[in-house]
């Protein structure tokens, strides 16, 4: 059960992760520090 747990947690930071990737590849550094503020 705790390495479900885990598994859960990590596959959620990857998610958080690409989605980071993709608005950075998208919009370029400074929008995604606007979007994350």
């Amino acid at each position: 059960y705790k390495n479900h747990k885990s598994d859960n947690k990590d596959e959620g930071n990857d998610k958080k992760g690409s989605n980071d990737s993709k608005n950075k590849s998208q919009e370029g550094s400074t929008p995604l520090l606007t979007a994350k503020a």
